[in-house]
């Protein structure tokens, strides 16, 4: 007997946990320098805009600029799994 899983061949549904379409420009004096920055960056803005998806707020309520603007970048890497 030979059992096996195959994956369907549904498109994924995108998850209510995604952020897609941030976008980052910077300029440094090395491209290491400049990609280390453009990634914290984009883990800032990522994570603010989560934070307002899940809260569904968007100029009104809770400044979620403000509080991630003011957490360490290893705090905030830690809520992203991802990027691409």
């Amino acid at each position: 007997m030979i059992l096996g899983v195959f994956p369907t061949c549904a498109t994924p549904k995108p998850s209510f946990y995604t952020v897609d379409n941030i976008q980052v420009d910077v300029t440094e004096t090395s491209s290491v320098e400049a990609k280390n920055k453009a990634l914290l960056e984009g883990q800032r803005k990522s994570l603010t805009t989560l934070l307002k998806q899940l809260t569904n707020t968007s100029s009104d309520g809770k400044n979620w600029d403000t509080l991630v603007s003011g957490m360490k970048d290893d705090a905030i890497s830690v809520y992203v799994s991802d990027f691409e």
